[in-house]
């Protein structure tokens, strides 16, 4: 069985080509005492038997999709024995994002421990977007530490010449489809009309031009506790991921203000497509939801909800403007040539409840969880041209939600002061104090 890249898996691995700043995608545990080396390096070696011990191969045969092979080293773990305080921490997050995750040379993940000034320690699992996303993660740490069978990706096996040709093939085949339906509905269409272009993820109005050339990218966490996050979200109708959207949101109202927005804003919304025993790296789409400032701005939560139910349903039906064969059968010069698509106003990831076996190493349950994306090297002005936005991620564990934003605005948004106000003003509407947005290790 030859396991192909998905055109997310393409898109992102271009990335590492030079076409834009790679993205790496993390997720840090945070335990309130220190663990042992052995079980740290266990799920390491685990980590490596899985679905992450992956490396991307090139197709021989254009417009066939590249391959991913199996990969089983084990890069050494990243130990940091002098004990970090909160701005440390935040440092250190930062570097594991730094390091090389190139799947194309491999490993395309890296694990990493710092002790922390209270006692404890944290633990950071990066991994490049393009070799897996959030699922994929979960799936491949909850298997490693909870010692399941690893889901391990095949050798390559076969002429793989011969497979390269056949993928070739289909991936044509499909194009080709495309086009003979494209040309049946305009043949068939009376008066000339055209089609009516497929929305942005989102529109983009009078983007301000002006920003520090060395800005970087904003993040702030914030960890809320669950009961006190619960009563409130119940008190709205609602449930965690349609009040995280209407958080999300509002944050986008508030940062860009009724002139850029018209009182509205889309959010992406990824949906996991994953099945058991699911080898791809990215399973993902996306849903887009449109609500209005008042919507968001009330403790009732029905219609966010209804919204967003709606939003989902509509995504099995959705269709691109252009057959994504296409846009993978492109070479690198050639889709580098394109205008950078929109960015969305914001991406609202709700990882949803963490299993109990991701949540725990060496016999230790994490007192949080957090979800972040990096895109280290990112340029003020590629991410001013595609109009900025929010990433935003949500992650349940046993005692905590913790909510991460990310903002990728560097006029809108110049720093993370900046940012913790507008998020610590949005939480503090809802009555879900109780955490700091800037990681307090005493």
């Amino acid at each position: 069985m030859t396991v192909r890249q998905t055109f997310g898996d393409d898109m992102f691995l271009r990335r590492h080509r030079g076409l834009g700043a790679p993205v790496v995608n993390q997720f840090v545990w945070q335990f309130g005492r220190h663990l042992a080396p052995a079980a740290v390096a266990d799920f390491a070696a685990g980590l490596s038997a899985g679905s992450l011990g992956r490396r991307a191969v090139s197709s021989r045969v254009p417009g066939a999709r590249g391959r991913w092979v199996p990969d089983d080293r084990v890069p050494p773990v990243s130990r940091a024995d002098d004990p970090v305080d909160a701005e440390g921490l935040r440092s250190w997050i930062d570097e594991q994002a730094r390091e090389d995750h190139d799947p194309a040379t491999g490993p395309a993940w890296r694990l990493a421990t710092t002790r922390l000034r209270d006692g404890g320690q944290a633990v950071s699992l990066t991994v490049a977007h393009a070799a897996a996303d959030g699922s994929a993660m979960i799936d491949a740490a909850t298997r490693a530490l909870d010692r399941q069978d690893p889901l391990a990706l095949p050798p390559t096996a076969g002429p793989v010449l011969l497979d390269d040709v056949r993928d070739a093939a289909s991936q044509t085949a499909g194009v080709a489809r495309w086009a003979r339906d494209r040309l049946r509905t305009r043949v068939s269409r009376s008066g000339g009309t055209t089609e009516a272009a497929s929305a942005s993820p989102a529109t983009v109005a009078g983007h301000p031009e002006a920003f520090d050339e060395d800005w970087t990218p904003s993040w702030v966490v914030a960890d809320l506790d669950n009961a006190a996050l619960s009563s409130a979200i119940d008190l709205g109708s609602g449930t965690l991921n349609s009040w995280f959207v209407a958080v999300v949101a509002d944050l986008v109202l508030e940062i860009r203000g009724p002139a850029t927005t018209d009182g509205h804003v889309t959010v992406a919304l990824p949906m996991s497509q994953r099945t058991p025993s699911d080898l791809r790296a990215n399973a993902t789409r996306i849903a887009r939801v449109v609500l209005e400032a008042d919507q968001v701005r009330t403790t009732d939560l029905t219609a966010v909800r209804q919204a967003c139910r709606e939003a989902y349903a509509a995504v099995p039906a959705a269709r691109e403007p252009v057959p994504l064969e296409l846009v993978q059968m492109m070479p690198d010069r050639l889709l580098g040539l394109l205008p950078p698509a929109p960015m969305a106003a914001a991406l609202a990831s709700n990882v949803t409840s963490l299993p109990p076996g991701f949540c725990c190493i060496d016999g230790v349950t994490a007192r949080s969880v957090w979800a972040l994306a990096h895109q280290p090297g990112l340029p003020a002005a590629e991410v001013a041209r595609s109009g900025g936005g929010l990433i935003a991620f949500a992650t349940r564990s046993a005692s905590t939600t913790s909510v991460s934003v990310i903002a990728l605005d560097p006029a809108r948004v110049p720093d993370r002061g900046h940012l913790t106000e507008v998020l610590t003003r949005r939480l503090t509407r809802w009555g879900a104090p109780g955490a700091p947005l800037v990681p307090e290790v005493s």
